[in-house]
């Protein structure tokens, strides 16, 4: 029996939802590959965002004391380490369900060249760890024409 074009089709439709699969699969490994985010199932939350001078990160460490943080930078790269106590309960009281998250973490954060390390100033205040980072003054290359020779 010949084969129809509604076979070739059919084939092909049936074949998509594995397409999806795949491409999120890759997409998501990308992005947790660059964007890792580790601590206790989620990581600290962050925000990035930019001005014409300064890149901005915040983190938000609820519960976190600045003496359990440890902020490096080292290939253009953020690496915050961190530890948070558990929360005795109070005498004579025992507990009896808790969400809230004990242990160490740590969170990368990938910066571009750009950056100017030596000036990064970092503080802490009201649980939010933020970062000024400056860019560096050198102009970005501009496009060029190549010769083809």
């Amino acid at each position: 029996m010949a084969r129809s074009n509604w076979d070739d089709w059919r084939q092909e439709l049936e074949a998509i939802p594995q397409r999806f699969r795949s491409f999120y699969n890759e997409l998501e490994g990308s992005f947790k590959k660059n964007f890792p985010v580790e601590m206790f199932g989620g990581g600290p939350r962050i925000e990035l965002s930019e001005d014409s001078g300064n890149y901005f990160v915040e983190f938000d460490l609820p519960g976190i004391k600045k003496e359990d943080l440890k902020l490096t930078i080292a290939d253009n790269t953020l690496l915050l380490k961190g530890k948070r106590n558990r929360t005795e309960t109070t005498s004579g009281r025992k507990m009896i369900h808790s969400e809230r998250l004990a242990g160490d973490f740590e969170r990368k954060v990938p910066l571009r060249d750009n950056i100017n390390e030596g000036a990064i100033r970092a503080s802490f205040v009201d649980s939010v760890l933020s970062l000024v980072i400056p860019k560096d003054p050198v102009d970005p290359p501009k496009e060029r024409e190549i010769p083809i020779g």
